[in-house]
């Protein structure tokens, strides 16, 4: 009893002080149900998720919140609860002394349109988290992390290779309406398609689409100025939009497992690109690429180049242009794994 008089009074102080020096509430889900927040006998600390580009740490809000009238508990293990609560009725406890931080209506509803506009429900996924009333609701929809009252993480799988199986086929326009949305990982759903306001995402870093059925990207995409890693592994690309030029602070390119031919000579412009990653750019009926531009031996900082699987140089009378070779490119992984059977008689590895 006296332990947990003595964390509360923690709490209270830890609260107070945030309030003075403008320590803003932060709240993570994304391993809560729902609409949960997390309640800890302890405090445990929580890393941040490894594929989130971010140096911020998530703050959980630690510590026994007093019950709320709607809550439902639900033990998950030792020492730990989720309190539960529906979305809708957030609001309404605010009355009560440790009420939970306020969730921007303007972001619950991207999320309702998710949501909606896929006919999800909680039957929809086996393996995600959530109340178990049968209505998923928007806090239950993945795995987010908020700061500030605005949505900053949201992730359709509970890691970066797995997936919660929604099999989301459609994304709403309102999806631009998440301001200060940093991180949206979508890999391993049903996307033909994505909605050009995704391009309006000022402030997105990291974009993870592996897995779907994109056969194209919208050119608004070139809008994302802050982009810095973009994943579209696994897709059914045929060619990149040269809207992609607008990506000055992109990082990493991930165009593994589509059926891309040539690569535009306009990817060396992307001056802040380390990571290219183009293996494997065939389909059944296609070879994949070809040839490199020689513009990529002047893209200033590309210091990784993934060539595994693709019909590179097969050719007998085809040499390795000088920048695979002089060191320009500090780490080159596939060259000696090129598919080129049925060229000029060859059947080189």
């Amino acid at each position: 009893m006296g332990a947990r008089v003595f964390r509360r009074g923690v709490v209270i102080l830890w609260v107070a002080a945030g309030f003075v020096v403008g320590v803003d509430w932060r709240v993570d889900a994304f391993d809560l149900p729902a609409s949960a927040i997390r309640w800890l006998e302890e405090w445990e600390p929580v890393p941040e998720p490894s594929y989130a580009d971010s140096t911020d740490d998530a703050l959980w809000l630690e510590d026994e919140l007093p019950s709320v009238a709607t809550a439902r508990e639900t033990e998950v293990g030792p020492r730990r609860h989720y309190i539960a609560f529906d979305v809708r009725e957030q609001h309404a406890s605010q009355e009560t002394q440790y009420a939970p931080p306020a969730f921007n209506p303007i972001d619950l509803r991207v999320l309702e349109d998710i949501i909606a506009i896929n006919g999800l429900t909680e039957a929809s996924s086996d393996t995600d988290r959530n109340d178990g009333d049968g209505v998923l609701e928007p806090l239950e929809l993945g795995r987010q992390t908020w700061r500030n009252h605005r949505l900053q993480r949201l992730a359709l799988g509970p890691d970066e290779y797995s997936s919660y199986g929604y099999a989301i086929s459609t994304l709403p326009e309102s999806i631009a309406d998440l301001a200060d949305l940093r991180a949206l990982d979508l890999h391993s759903n049903r996307l033909s398609e994505l909605p050009s306001s995704l391009g309006s995402l000022a402030n997105l870093v990291t974009l993870r689409l592996f897995n779907n059925r994109l056969g194209e990207l919208p050119d608004s995409i070139g809008g994302l100025h802050r982009l810095r890693v973009l994943v579209l592994s696994r897709n059914q690309l045929t060619e990149l939009p040269e809207s992609l030029i607008g990506l000055q602070e992109l990082r990493e390119l991930h165009i593994d497992d589509n059926p891309i031919t040539e690569l535009p000579e306009w990817i060396a412009s992307l001056v802040n690109l380390r990571r290219l990653n183009l293996s494997r750019t065939h389909a059944s009926d296609t070879a994949g690429l070809r040839e490199l531009p020689d513009t990529l031996a002047s893209a200033p900082k590309l210091e990784a180049l993934h060539l595994d699987g693709n019909s590179l140089f097969c050719l007998v009378a085809e040499a390795l242009p000088d920048f695979l070779t002089d060191g320009t490119i500090r780490a080159i992984s596939g060259l000696t794994t090129q598919r080129c059977e049925g060229f000029d008689g060859s059947a080189q590895s």
